[in-house]
């Protein structure tokens, strides 16, 4: 079977990853017994969570955030094993898989098991291992030193966010303050607001549960819990927050990135753990003098809160349900904030006043498809400078809430890695040495985290923003689907309007495009993966093998991508421009032809 498939396949038996959790706590067991170390116990959501550290190296790099919401010694419901190899001269079991199966978002290929959840980030260099029967965990880095200075804002982020999500409530990237009247969460990807806003209550006085991760529970009513009372803020807004300057806990990373503070103990009091959950608020820098406050659109609700800006790894189809839910049961709402950033507490207060008795939105997924499904949008590119930045925000723009955006570079030589880099999305980027661009999709489909796959074109786009909406749909409605695709119809820019005009019909239904069509998984364990050879039309070769395979494929009977040439084409539109499409046609008539004569092709 093809590369990436067996790489999806290919898995530990739950005995040998049980076997791999033992052996690693055993090592920490050793570290502890060599190096003493200390226990503390803390509130999470609800549940008690003990912290045994294996020597004092990591305590000041996690403890520090988490204090606000330390209690005296109980039974734990959850026990954390905390070490490194340094300062304790115990090294960690050796990795129990193969390089490529450590994915770049801190997944390992074919290894969790429903009982066992194992990470490992390339940021620190470090491991997160959970045994959910046992109710134990290890946090295992390398050398304390080597932890990143923003994770000290967000220490145990993975295994907190397992443990939350087996107890009914989720991690959300979000800020969160209240009053006396409840909570609200300020949602949105970032640049938008979102932490100075936050900063800009709990300087004013109101409570305070976090500026970037706080956890959520629905049941049995809706309500918000803290997770870390650190806080980041950018070294431009201090002019406006003179007071939080001597909380700053990493001044040597001063006009380079967001400054981290520690708010205990000196915002201790205004500092909650816990509160009912009443609104959610979606900030927006207007620019105009006056802050307000309107409804927001249901869809922009959902779409603050995309699976690609909380970057844990293993995000499945219980936390796209539970995003949707929460969207459904509390009511949202826009913050045009003015220039006076006095305005944004005063505003935050005068909602949450009148939102005892406001009725649940509807959500987005209720009103239109009832469930979305996280989507993997796949870019691969090689020396894409040009098109690259255009390309994803077209994807950013489409009308799904559910998005997780993987770029693969095939081997760039251009200024590709480094714009994607600027870009202000939660992208994944991998890349590949010298490889073609076939390959870069196969790759694409191993480090995706979807249930179903989309391949983004640079140069040819969807024709609008409710494209990958009804692809999907297509899928939804038809479960024994493994792909759903559309046309393809050939444009030309028209200068003087500055849109496209159509050139020729759509290409027929038998006729494929990759960047056309929304996959399931399971299409490519039927058909195996693209074609990697220099000169394959990988697409279509990979069409043709699906069909040949079983894979069930639906024409959803309209155009699905817009594809961009110059030159002269002929009547039949696309087909002058697809040579491919007339070798597959003559291909499948030359064995049409031997087939009837009796003959052996």
């Amino acid at each position: 079977m093809a590369e990436c498939v067996t790489k999806t396949r290919r898995g530990k038996t739950e005995s040998e990853q049980v076997d791999f959790f033992v052996r690693s706590y055993e090592c920490f067991l050793r570290a502890r017994k060599s190096a003493g170390g200390g226990t503390r116990f803390y509130r999470v959501a609800g549940t008690t969570v003990c912290l045994l550290f294996a020597g004092d190296a990591l305590v000041p790099q996690i403890a520090p955030a988490l204090e606000h919401l330390r209690v005296p010694p109980a039974v734990p419901d959850l026990t954390l094993c905390v070490w490194d190899s340094r300062s304790t001269a115990v090294d960690m079991v050796p990795p129990p898989c193969a390089r490529e199966d450590f994915t770049d978002h801190g997944e390992v290929l074919g290894f969790n098991s429903r009982r066992i959840r194992f990470a490992f980030h390339w940021s620190d260099y470090s491991v997160s291992l959970l045994d959910r029967a046992a109710k134990t965990g290890i946090y295992w880095i390398g050398d304390a030193s080597a932890v990143p200075y923003w994770a000290r804002a967000i220490p145990l982020r993975t295994l907190l966010h397992w443990w939350t999500q087996d107890n009914a409530a989720h991690v959300v990237h979000a800020a969160a303050v209240g009053t006396d009247d409840g909570a609200l969460l300020i949602a949105g990807g970032s640049g938008r607001g979102k932490s100075t806003a936050a900063l800009s209550c709990l300087h004013s006085g109101l409570y305070y549960l976090g500026d970037d991760a706080v956890v959520v529970r629905l049941e049995p009513r809706p309500c918000v819990y803290s997770l870390y009372c650190a806080a980041k803020l950018q070294a431009e807004d201090f002019e406006h927050f003179p007071s939080f300057a001597g909380l700053v806990r990493d001044p040597e990373h001063a006009g380079k990135e967001k400054h981290v503070m520690l708010l205990c103990p000196r915002f201790e009091r205004q500092i909650v753990p816990e509160m009912p959950l009443k609104a959610i608020l979606l900030p927006r820098i207007a620019g105009c003098a006056e802050t307000s406050v309107v409804p927001a659109a249901s869809q922009d609700v959902l779409r603050a809160f995309k699976l690609s800006e909380l970057q844990l790894p293993y995000l499945d189809r219980r936390t796209q349900d539970f995003v949707q839910r929460l969207c459904t049961a509390v009511p949202g709402y826009t913050l045009d904030m003015g220039r006076s950033r006095r305005a944004t507490p005063a505003a935050i207060a005068d909602l949450l006043s009148r939102t005892h008795d406001a009725p649940p939105q509807q959500g987005y997924m209720r009103e239109a498809r009832g469930r979305a499904p996280l989507l993997s949008v796949i870019v691969a590119v090689r020396n894409g400078q040009t098109h690259i930045k255009k390309a994803v925000e077209r994807a950013v723009s489409q009308d799904y809430p559910a998005l997780d955006i993987v770029v693969v570079d095939a081997g760039s030589t251009d200024w590709t890695p480094e714009i994607v880099s600027r870009l202000p999305y939660r992208i994944r980027y991998v890349r590949l040495e010298d490889a073609t661009l076939a390959s870069a999709r196969n790759r694409g489909v191993t480090e995706a985290s979807g249930e179903l796959l989309v391949f983004l074109d640079l140069e040819n786009f969807w024709p609008d923003n409710t494209t990958l909406g009804r692809l999907v749909d297509a899928l939804l409605c038809d479960p024994e689907a493994d792909i759903a695709y559309g046309s393809a119809q050939l444009v030309r820019r028209n200068v003087d309007t500055d849109g496209y005009e159509c050139i020729g019909q759509p290409t027929a239904r038998g006729a494929f495009r990759a960047a056309a069509a929304v996959f399931r998984r399971s299409a490519f364990v039927k058909a195996g993966c693209f074609d990697t050879s220099p000169c394959s039309d990988h697409g279509a070769a990979w069409f043709a093998r699906a069909q040949r395979s079983g894979a069930q494929m639906r024409h959803i009977g309209w155009v699905t991508l817009l594809v961009q040439r110059d030159g002269l084409v002929g009547a039949g539109g696309l087909a002058a421009a697809d040579g491919g499409a007339f070798r597959r046609l003559k291909e499948a008539l030359d064995r049409r032809r031997v087939r009837a004569e009796g003959g052996r092709g």
